[in-house]
């Protein structure tokens, strides 16, 4: 299962700065061993270009039981997660969307 969220930044905000924050920081605090639900197989963020580059979208790829909308990965490290709500950044919630077909197989 692939799970999309939305994540914008206002446009007074260092959009560079949040992905190096995410790839750096955030991606490897998310805690990605199995739990009762389910568990991370995989983590991507992906940034808009162009006049939109305070926009991202947030993957999670998911095995386990379907999440509700506002899930979000467990981050384990407080300070991590305080680093990222001083980013103001906003998340829509997510969508689960199931694989029905793929290139290369």
């Amino acid at each position: 299962m692939l799970l999309i969220a939305e994540i914008t930044l206002s446009n007074e905000e260092d959009a560079e700065a949040f992905a190096d924050f995410m790839r750096d920081e955030y991606i490897p605090a998310v805690h990605k061993g199995p739990t009762r639900a389910g568990q991370v197989g995989g983590l991507e963020l992906l940034r808009s270009r162009g006049e939109t580059d305070h926009t991202f979208l947030w993957l999670v790829r998911w095995g386990g039981l379907p999440p509700g909308p506002e899930f979000n990965p467990s981050v384990d490290d407080e300070a991590v997660r305080e680093k990222f709500e001083a980013f103001g950044a906003s998340m829509t919630p997510r969508v689960a969307w199931s694989e029905v077909a793929a290139w290369p197989e």
